[in-house]
């Protein structure tokens, strides 16, 4: 019950966002998944660049990908308890 009244409070609160709600976690909402692709973006391995890059599994754990949150959506998922919070941000 408490993990359905977080996920509720975190959907009227994304609702709520409209100038900033493409520029998010999910892919729901207006939301389009763009921390998970600027991470990808700016991790992941580029042919032979010879900078440090990280590997898809790792991408994945990081960005997140379909259906997840990844690290860099951990403070938006309802079920962290951290949507609210200032510093997770």
């Amino acid at each position: 019950m408490r993990i359905r009244a977080i996920v509720m409070a975190a959907l009227l609160a994304l609702a709520g966002a409209h100038g900033a709600s493409g520029f998010g976690t999910i892919s729901v909402l207006g939301q389009d998944r763009e921390h998970e692709r600027i991470t990808r973006r700016a991790l992941a391995c580029s042919g032979g660049s010879g900078a440090a890059c990280f590997e898809p599994t790792t991408l994945d754990a990081l960005a997140g990908k379909s259906g997840t949150w990844g690290a860099v959506g951990a403070p938006d998922n309802p079920a962290r308890g951290l949507l609210l919070s200032s510093e997770a941000h």
